[in-house]
C-alpha cells in the first residue's frame, strides 16, 4: 500500500489524541507522503473517591477488568491498589489487549493476568470465556 501512494506527493490525515505513544510522522520520513496530524481528543485521568472505587468493586464481585491501553492500565492499577480495598482487587483477573498494555498490570498482585492472543476486543472476550470456563 505504501508503494502505491509513494510515487507522488500524497497527504495522509492521521486523527489522533493529544498524547501519543507512537511517532506516526517519523514512520513516513524519506517518503513523499505528507502526514497531517489532527489532534481530535484528549484523555484525562479521573481520581475517584474511595467510596466510588469500593462501590464499583462491590458491584463487580469476582470478575475481570479489560485493559485497552498502557496509560489506562497504569492509571487504573495505581488507583485501585492504593485504596483500602486492595484485597478485593487481588481477587480479580486482568485481561490486556496487548503485551505492552499488560506491562503495568503485571506489577500488581492480580489473581491472574491474561493477554489477548490478538489485539482485538473479540480476542479479549474469547480470553474471558477461557478464563471463566477454567
Amino acid at each position: 500500500l505504501l508503494k502505491k501512494y509513494s510515487g507522488g506527493n500524497t497527504k495522509l490525515l492521521y486523527p489522533a489524541g493529544v498524547e501519543r505513544t507512537f511517532d506516526f510522522s517519523s514512520a513516513f520520513l524519506g517518503t513523499k507522503i505528507d502526514v497531517e496530524i489532527a489532534e481530535l481528543y484528549e484523555i484525562r485521568n479521573l481520581i475517584p473517591s474511595d467510596l466510588e472505587v469500593e462501590k464499583a468493586l462491590e458491584q463487580l464481585g469476582k470478575g475481570a477488568i479489560f485493559f485497552y491501553s498502557h496509560n489506562t492500565a497504569k492509571h487504573v492499577c495505581k488507583t485501585l491498589f492504593k485504596h483500602s480495598c486492595r484485597e478485593r482487587v487481588e481477587g480479580l483477573s486482568a485481561i490486556a489487549i496487548s503485551s505492552k498494555t499488560a506491562e503495568p498490570v503485571l506489577k500488581y498482585p492480580w489473581q491472574d493476568v491474561y493477554v489477548a492472543d490478538e489485539p482485538t476486543e473479540q480476542s479479549m472476550v474469547s480470553k474471558l470465556h477461557q478464563v471463566s470456563l477454567a
